[in-house]
């Protein structure tokens, strides 16, 4: 309804074609794209990246929307912990993947770009992709629309810094 062009990456074509199918009932001209994603999979990740940016869309916008929780203790095919690699690694990879893409799209567009990670909510996630209020705001976590405070473990810049660097060499 906003005009914007959409790519899903999706673990399954057939259900992500049904969700296309029911967004075009309602929005005939909405325009979505569907690739393959699989976040436990880094080859699966650079695929999709790959067949994103063969697409020669621009990028404003990346919604990184995903999670797994409550299974049992399992290695992705990287040998990386299930619920590691799908919740943080492969949006990890992903955002790395994509980042150039949004750099150059932000200065052809005159927009800025954004990548919003989502725990839950469609609202939240329409309003930090979306609204101007929040243009230039980074390293927030939003709760129905606002701004909330942060657990004192998501503030610690060391550990942060330790996360991030064991992440890159895990994709590098």
């Amino acid at each position: 309804m906003r005009g914007v062009h959409v790519v899903m990456g999706v673990r399954n074509l057939s259900a992500g074609a049904r969700v296309r199918d029911e967004i075009l009932k309602q929005v005939p001209s909405a325009k979505i794209e569907i690739l393959n994603l699989d976040l436990t999979s880094m080859s699966s990740v650079r695929r999709f990246a790959e067949n994103f940016k063969a697409l020669n869309l621009p990028l404003n916008i990346l919604i990184n929307n995903a999670g797994v929780c409550f299974v049992p203790f399992k290695l992705s095919e990287d040998d990386i912990e299930l619920h590691f690699a799908t919740n943080h690694i492969g949006l990890f990879l992903l955002t790395d993947l994509l980042i150039e893409k949004m750099k150059v799209t932000a200065i052809e567009s005159g927009k800025e770009g954004r990548v919003v990670m989502v725990a839950s909510g469609a609202a939240t996630v329409c309003y930090v992709a979306l609204h101007p209020q929040v243009a230039g705001v980074t390293g927030k976590y939003f709760v129905d629309c606002n701004v909330t405070e942060l657990k004192s473990h998501a503030l610690d810049m060391d550990l942060a810094k330790r996360l991030w660097d064991f992440s890159l060499n895990l994709i590098h």
